[in-house]
């Protein structure tokens, strides 16, 4: 005799059901719901600090020289963000954890990441965020990169780059 068909669909839902518990995994969802945020300015967001060459024999000892100045900048702030916090992170230069690493080929130099106040942006993360306030639904970020002579041996000949990674986030 057939089994009608309201049965069957239990049935199969049963079944459906076993097979599931079997073949079970746990998984973790995670999000942020946030303030909002605002968009990088045309060129800012892979921005390149090209810094004037400069004589091995002209810098000075443990302090930094032939500085560029640039601006990081933000537009399109949504209407809730009043601060935009910029972190900055990067690899410490040997010795002088607040500098950056030279991945370059000259000896004995750093690079120095400073904001327009003449603070020392460390690498480390010691003192490593900037705030800079929203207005207009725009934030303006001044900073200055240069050379910095890590030590009493003469500079070495030869490149100098580093990278700083910047995150932002939002008040």
């Amino acid at each position: 005799m057939p089994v009608p068909f309201p049965s069957r669909a239990l049935a199969l839902a049963g079944l459906l059901t076993a097979a599931a518990a079997a073949h079970g995994t746990d998984f973790n969802v995670s999000g942020e719901v946030m303030i909002g945020t605002c968009d990088w300015s045309m060129g800012d967001a892979d921005r390149q600090v090209v810094l004037d060459p400069v004589g091995a024999s002209m810098l000075p000892v443990a302090r930094g020289s032939g500085y560029v100045s640039f601006e990081l900048n933000l537009h399109n702030c949504t209407d809730a963000v009043r601060k935009a916090v910029f972190g900055f992170s990067g690899s410490p230069a040997p010795g002088a954890p607040t500098l950056l690493r030279n991945v370059g080929d000259a000896a004995g130099v750093a690079v120095v990441l400073e904001s327009d106040d003449g603070r020392i942006i460390a690498a480390d993360g010691s003192d490593s965020e900037r705030v800079a306030t929203v207005s207009g639904q725009r934030a303006r970020l001044r900073l200055r990169a240069g050379y910095w002579r890590l030590g009493a041996p003469a500079a070495g000949v030869g490149s100098v780059a580093a990278t700083a990674v910047v995150t932002l986030r939002y008040e």
